[in-house]
């Protein structure tokens, strides 16, 4: 059912998909991927550490292969770039389509 024009019902939707879009990005922002970084044989290995808030890293105690020298955890920026891309990717998406649907 559409809504009669003028009365800012797609405003609001606009308005919904933006602040859910933010809402989204500030969590992921502040509660990121992890990976835990350490060299074996000379060469750099990582394992993923699931998701944790930023003032709270993965516990130090980690699961690293025997032999394993300066483990670390650090943000997997990378993956955290991908989501934050789909993420926008899908809100810029949804407002194109509620724009193209009002008359």
């Amino acid at each position: 059912m559409r809504s009669a024009p003028g009365n800012g019902s797609g405003s609001a939707m606009n308005k919904l998909v933006r602040l859910l879009g933010l809402a989204l990005l500030i969590a992921m922002a502040l509660i990121p991927p992890w990976q835990t970084v350490y060299s074996l044989n000379g060469q750099k290995q990582s394992l993923s550490a699931g998701y944790h808030p930023l003032w709270s890293p993965p516990p130090a105690e980690v699961d690293v292969p025997e032999g394993a020298a300066d483990p670390a955890h650090r943000v997997n920026v990378v993956r955290l770039g991908i989501q934050l891309l789909a993420v926008l990717g899908l809100m810029n998406g949804s407002l194109y389509l509620l724009a193209k649907r009002e008359p």
